[in-house]
Protein backbone atom coordinates (compact mmCIF):
# COMPACT_ATOMS: atom_id res chain seq x y z
CA UNK A 1 0.00 0.00 0.00
CA UNK A 2 2.88 2.37 0.78
CA UNK A 3 4.19 1.81 -2.72
CA UNK A 4 0.96 3.14 -4.17
CA UNK A 5 1.27 6.47 -2.35
CA UNK A 6 2.79 9.48 -4.03
CA UNK A 7 5.73 11.26 -2.34
CA UNK A 8 3.36 14.16 -1.58
CA UNK A 9 0.88 11.86 0.15
CA UNK A 10 3.64 10.27 2.19
CA UNK A 11 4.94 13.69 3.18
CA UNK A 12 1.47 14.83 4.30
CA UNK A 13 1.19 11.61 6.31
CA UNK A 14 4.47 12.33 8.11
CA UNK A 15 3.45 15.94 8.84
CA UNK A 16 0.08 14.78 10.17
CA UNK A 17 1.72 12.26 12.47
CA UNK A 18 4.19 14.83 13.82
CA UNK A 19 1.47 17.46 14.29
CA UNK A 20 -0.69 14.97 16.16
CA UNK A 21 2.24 13.96 18.38
CA UNK A 22 3.11 17.59 19.18
CA UNK A 23 -0.46 18.62 19.94
CA UNK A 24 -1.27 15.48 21.93
CA UNK A 25 1.73 16.17 24.18
CA UNK A 26 0.07 19.37 25.37
CA UNK A 27 -3.53 18.26 25.64
CA UNK A 28 -5.57 15.80 27.64
CA UNK A 29 -8.36 15.60 30.13
CA UNK A 30 -8.47 17.08 33.61
CA UNK A 31 -10.55 16.61 36.71
CA UNK A 32 -12.08 19.33 38.84
CA UNK A 33 -13.80 19.03 42.21
CA UNK A 34 -17.46 19.98 42.13
CA UNK A 35 -18.44 22.67 42.70
CA UNK A 36 -15.33 24.34 41.26
CA UNK A 37 -14.25 27.92 40.73
CA UNK A 38 -12.86 28.53 37.24
CA UNK A 39 -11.16 31.81 36.38
CA UNK A 40 -11.44 32.78 32.70
CA UNK A 41 -8.95 35.43 31.62
CA UNK A 42 -8.16 37.10 28.31
CA UNK A 43 -7.86 40.33 26.38
CA UNK A 44 -10.76 42.45 25.20
CA UNK A 45 -10.12 43.68 21.69
CA UNK A 46 -6.57 45.02 21.47
CA UNK A 47 -6.05 45.23 25.22
CA UNK A 48 -2.66 45.12 26.91
CA UNK A 49 -1.28 42.16 28.80
CA UNK A 50 -0.28 44.54 31.58
CA UNK A 51 -3.86 44.20 32.84
CA UNK A 52 -2.87 40.73 34.07
CA UNK A 53 -1.68 42.60 37.26
CA UNK A 54 -5.69 43.50 37.88
CA UNK A 55 -6.06 39.67 37.79
CA UNK A 56 -3.25 38.52 40.24
CA UNK A 57 -5.25 40.06 43.09
CA UNK A 58 -8.48 38.49 41.87
CA UNK A 59 -6.87 35.07 41.76
CA UNK A 60 -5.52 35.49 45.28
CA UNK A 61 -8.99 36.44 46.55
CA UNK A 62 -11.00 33.80 44.67
CA UNK A 63 -8.56 30.87 44.98
CA UNK A 64 -9.85 29.21 41.76
CA UNK A 65 -9.20 25.53 41.13
CA UNK A 66 -8.14 26.29 37.55
CA UNK A 67 -7.29 29.24 35.32
CA UNK A 68 -8.11 29.23 31.61
CA UNK A 69 -6.91 31.78 29.08
CA UNK A 70 -9.31 32.54 26.21
CA UNK A 71 -7.50 33.63 23.04
CA UNK A 72 -8.74 34.71 19.63
CA UNK A 73 -7.28 32.38 17.00
CA UNK A 74 -6.93 35.29 14.58
CA UNK A 75 -4.10 36.72 16.70
CA UNK A 76 -1.90 34.02 15.18
CA UNK A 77 1.60 33.64 16.60
CA UNK A 78 1.13 36.77 18.74
CA UNK A 79 -1.04 34.52 20.92
CA UNK A 80 2.20 33.01 22.24
CA UNK A 81 3.30 36.35 23.74
CA UNK A 82 -0.16 36.87 25.25
CA UNK A 83 -0.23 33.38 26.75
CA UNK A 84 3.33 33.74 28.04
CA UNK A 85 2.52 36.93 29.96
CA UNK A 86 -0.64 35.49 31.52
CA UNK A 87 1.15 32.25 32.35
CA UNK A 88 3.98 34.08 34.13
CA UNK A 89 1.54 36.15 36.21
CA UNK A 90 -1.24 33.64 36.90
CA UNK A 91 -0.03 30.13 36.14
CA UNK A 92 -2.38 28.92 33.39
CA UNK A 93 -3.94 25.46 33.56
CA UNK A 94 -5.11 25.55 29.96
CA UNK A 95 -6.18 27.60 26.96
CA UNK A 96 -9.51 27.96 25.15
CA UNK A 97 -9.14 28.99 21.50
CA UNK A 98 -12.08 30.81 19.88
CA UNK A 99 -13.05 31.80 16.32
CA UNK A 100 -11.83 28.63 14.66
CA UNK A 101 -12.22 29.60 11.03
CA UNK A 102 -9.93 30.56 8.19
CA UNK A 103 -6.32 29.43 7.86
CA UNK A 104 -4.72 31.42 10.67
CA UNK A 105 -5.97 29.54 13.73
CA UNK A 106 -3.63 26.56 13.26
CA UNK A 107 -0.64 28.80 13.87
CA UNK A 108 -2.17 30.13 17.08
CA UNK A 109 -2.59 26.67 18.60
CA UNK A 110 0.80 25.42 17.44
CA UNK A 111 2.49 28.51 18.87
CA UNK A 112 0.92 28.09 22.31
CA UNK A 113 1.24 24.31 22.55
CA UNK A 114 4.72 24.02 21.03
CA UNK A 115 6.19 27.28 22.28
CA UNK A 116 4.83 27.44 25.82
CA UNK A 117 3.72 23.92 26.69
CA UNK A 118 0.35 25.05 28.09
CA UNK A 119 -2.36 22.52 27.16
CA UNK A 120 -5.19 23.46 24.81
CA UNK A 121 -8.34 22.39 26.67
CA UNK A 122 -11.26 23.54 24.51
CA UNK A 123 -11.95 25.11 21.12
CA UNK A 124 -15.00 27.10 20.06
CA UNK A 125 -16.50 30.57 20.32
CA UNK A 126 -19.94 30.23 21.92
CA UNK A 127 -21.14 27.82 24.63
CA UNK A 128 -22.88 25.76 21.94
CA UNK A 129 -19.68 25.55 19.87
CA UNK A 130 -17.37 24.66 22.75
CA UNK A 131 -15.82 21.20 22.41
CA UNK A 132 -12.82 19.37 23.91
CA UNK A 133 -9.61 19.80 21.98
CA UNK A 134 -8.82 16.80 19.77
CA UNK A 135 -5.22 16.72 18.42
CA UNK A 136 -5.93 14.26 15.61
CA UNK A 137 -8.95 16.12 14.27
CA UNK A 138 -7.23 19.49 14.52
CA UNK A 139 -4.11 18.31 12.70
CA UNK A 140 -6.30 16.95 9.89
CA UNK A 141 -8.10 20.27 9.59
CA UNK A 142 -4.80 22.20 9.54
CA UNK A 143 -3.66 20.02 6.64
CA UNK A 144 -6.96 20.47 4.79
CA UNK A 145 -8.02 16.86 5.36
CA UNK A 146 -11.25 17.90 7.04
CA UNK A 147 -12.95 16.66 10.19
CA UNK A 148 -15.78 14.41 9.08
CA UNK A 149 -16.10 12.87 12.55
CA UNK A 150 -16.62 16.30 14.09
CA UNK A 151 -19.15 17.16 11.38
CA UNK A 152 -21.10 13.98 12.14
CA UNK A 153 -21.12 14.82 15.86
CA UNK A 154 -22.48 18.30 15.13
CA UNK A 155 -25.21 16.78 12.96
CA UNK A 156 -26.17 14.29 15.69
CA UNK A 157 -26.50 17.11 18.20
CA UNK A 158 -28.45 19.38 15.83
CA UNK A 159 -31.01 16.86 14.55
CA UNK A 160 -33.44 15.19 16.91
CA UNK A 161 -33.44 11.38 16.58
CA UNK A 162 -37.23 11.12 16.52
CA UNK A 163 -37.46 13.80 13.85
CA UNK A 164 -34.84 11.96 11.81
CA UNK A 165 -36.78 8.70 12.03
CA UNK A 166 -40.01 10.45 11.04
CA UNK A 167 -38.29 12.09 8.09
CA UNK A 168 -36.81 8.76 7.04
CA UNK A 169 -40.28 7.22 6.83
CA UNK A 170 -41.59 10.15 4.80
CA UNK A 171 -38.62 10.03 2.46
CA UNK A 172 -39.02 6.32 1.77
CA UNK A 173 -42.80 6.49 1.34
CA UNK A 174 -42.85 9.91 -0.31
CA UNK A 175 -44.44 13.12 0.96
CA UNK A 176 -41.47 15.35 1.84
CA UNK A 177 -43.06 18.78 2.38
CA UNK A 178 -42.08 22.31 3.39
CA UNK A 179 -42.38 21.51 7.09
CA UNK A 180 -39.72 18.84 6.64
CA UNK A 181 -37.64 21.24 4.54
CA UNK A 182 -37.88 23.83 7.29
CA UNK A 183 -36.72 21.28 9.89
CA UNK A 184 -33.65 20.53 7.77
CA UNK A 185 -32.84 24.23 7.44
CA UNK A 186 -33.19 24.81 11.18
CA UNK A 187 -30.94 21.83 11.86
CA UNK A 188 -28.29 23.14 9.48
CA UNK A 189 -28.47 26.56 11.11
CA UNK A 190 -28.13 24.96 14.55
CA UNK A 191 -24.96 23.15 13.47
CA UNK A 192 -23.15 26.48 13.19
CA UNK A 193 -21.73 28.79 10.55
CA UNK A 194 -21.33 27.30 7.09
CA UNK A 195 -17.71 28.49 6.92
CA UNK A 196 -16.91 26.28 9.91
CA UNK A 197 -18.86 23.33 8.49
CA UNK A 198 -17.21 23.56 5.07
CA UNK A 199 -13.76 23.64 6.66
CA UNK A 200 -14.57 20.25 8.20
CA UNK A 201 -15.17 18.63 4.80
CA UNK A 202 -12.02 17.52 2.92
CA UNK A 203 -11.36 19.81 -0.05
CA UNK A 204 -14.20 22.23 0.77
CA UNK A 205 -12.32 24.91 2.69
CA UNK A 206 -11.77 26.81 -0.55
CA UNK A 207 -15.52 27.50 -0.70
CA UNK A 208 -15.72 28.89 2.83
CA UNK A 209 -15.49 32.44 1.48
CA UNK A 210 -18.99 32.19 -0.01
CA UNK A 211 -20.46 30.62 3.13
CA UNK A 212 -21.69 33.93 4.58
CA UNK A 213 -24.19 34.17 1.74
CA UNK A 214 -25.36 30.64 2.51
CA UNK A 215 -25.97 31.59 6.14
CA UNK A 216 -28.08 34.56 5.03
CA UNK A 217 -29.93 32.26 2.65
CA UNK A 218 -30.89 29.91 5.50
CA UNK A 219 -32.30 32.79 7.52
CA UNK A 220 -34.21 34.20 4.55
CA UNK A 221 -35.66 30.78 3.71
CA UNK A 222 -36.90 30.24 7.28
CA UNK A 223 -38.56 33.67 7.28
CA UNK A 224 -40.30 32.90 3.98
CA UNK A 225 -41.57 29.52 5.20
CA UNK A 226 -42.72 31.18 8.41
CA UNK A 227 -44.94 33.49 6.34
CA UNK A 228 -46.85 30.54 4.87
CA UNK A 229 -50.02 29.01 6.28
CA UNK A 230 -50.00 25.34 7.44
CA UNK A 231 -51.90 24.19 4.35
CA UNK A 232 -49.14 25.63 2.16
CA UNK A 233 -46.51 23.84 4.24
CA UNK A 234 -48.16 20.49 3.65
CA UNK A 235 -49.18 21.11 0.02
CA UNK A 236 -46.51 23.31 -1.63
CA UNK A 237 -48.03 22.76 -5.09
CA UNK A 238 -50.90 25.14 -4.24
CA UNK A 239 -48.50 28.07 -3.91
CA UNK A 240 -49.22 29.96 -7.13
CA UNK A 241 -48.90 33.59 -8.21
CA UNK A 242 -51.16 35.38 -5.70
CA UNK A 243 -49.97 33.24 -2.79
CA UNK A 244 -46.34 33.90 -3.72
CA UNK A 245 -46.94 37.65 -3.73
CA UNK A 246 -48.63 37.43 -0.30
CA UNK A 247 -45.79 35.34 1.14
CA UNK A 248 -43.16 37.73 -0.26
CA UNK A 249 -44.95 40.73 1.26
CA UNK A 250 -45.36 38.99 4.61
CA UNK A 251 -41.73 37.96 4.82
CA UNK A 252 -40.25 41.23 3.58
CA UNK A 253 -38.69 39.49 0.57
CA UNK A 254 -39.38 39.41 -3.16
CA UNK A 255 -41.38 37.01 -5.33
CA UNK A 256 -38.04 35.98 -6.85
CA UNK A 257 -36.83 34.95 -3.37
CA UNK A 258 -39.98 32.87 -2.87
CA UNK A 259 -39.54 31.24 -6.28
CA UNK A 260 -35.92 30.44 -5.46
CA UNK A 261 -36.88 28.81 -2.16
CA UNK A 262 -39.57 26.69 -3.82
CA UNK A 263 -37.05 25.62 -6.45
CA UNK A 264 -34.60 24.53 -3.74
CA UNK A 265 -37.37 22.62 -2.00
CA UNK A 266 -38.37 20.84 -5.20
CA UNK A 267 -34.76 19.84 -5.87
CA UNK A 268 -34.45 18.27 -2.42
CA UNK A 269 -37.86 16.60 -2.69
CA UNK A 270 -36.88 15.14 -6.07
CA UNK A 271 -33.63 13.80 -4.63
CA UNK A 272 -35.51 12.17 -1.74
CA UNK A 273 -38.10 10.71 -4.10
CA UNK A 274 -35.28 8.99 -5.93
CA UNK A 275 -34.46 6.98 -2.82
CA UNK A 276 -37.76 5.08 -2.99
CA UNK A 277 -37.01 3.28 -6.27
CA UNK A 278 -34.51 0.75 -7.56
CA UNK A 279 -32.03 3.47 -8.49
CA UNK A 280 -32.18 4.77 -4.94
CA UNK A 281 -31.48 1.31 -3.59
CA UNK A 282 -28.43 0.96 -5.82
CA UNK A 283 -27.22 4.42 -4.79
CA UNK A 284 -27.54 3.59 -1.08
CA UNK A 285 -25.54 0.40 -1.59
CA UNK A 286 -22.81 2.38 -3.36
CA UNK A 287 -22.70 4.66 -0.30
CA UNK A 288 -22.33 1.63 1.95
CA UNK A 289 -25.92 1.75 3.26
CA UNK A 290 -27.85 -1.52 3.40
CA UNK A 291 -31.50 -0.71 2.53
CA UNK A 292 -32.68 -3.88 4.28
CA UNK A 293 -31.40 -2.45 7.58
CA UNK A 294 -33.91 0.40 7.39
CA UNK A 295 -36.49 -1.96 8.85
CA UNK A 296 -40.22 -1.34 8.81
CA UNK A 297 -39.99 2.07 7.14
CA UNK A 298 -39.48 0.40 3.75
CA UNK A 299 -42.62 -0.20 1.69
CA UNK A 300 -43.40 -3.75 0.52
CA UNK A 301 -41.22 -4.97 -2.31
CA UNK A 302 -38.54 -2.30 -1.86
Amino acid sequence: MLGSLTPGQQFIGVVHRELKTLLAKYSGGFNLPLPATVLLVGLQGSGKTTTAAELVTIKRKLKPQTVFLVVDSMTGQEALNVAKTFHERLGLDGVIVSKLDGDAWGGCILSIAGGLGVPIRFVGETPDDLEPFDPDRLSRRILGQGDVVGLAEKAREAFDQRQAERLQKKVIKGGFDLEDFSEQLRGMKKMGRMADLLSMVPGMRQFAGSAEGMDRGFKRALVIIGSMIPDEHRHPNIIKGSRRRRIAAGSGTTVADVNRLLGQYRSMAKAFDGLSGKKGRRMMRRLGIDPSKLGDVLPPGF
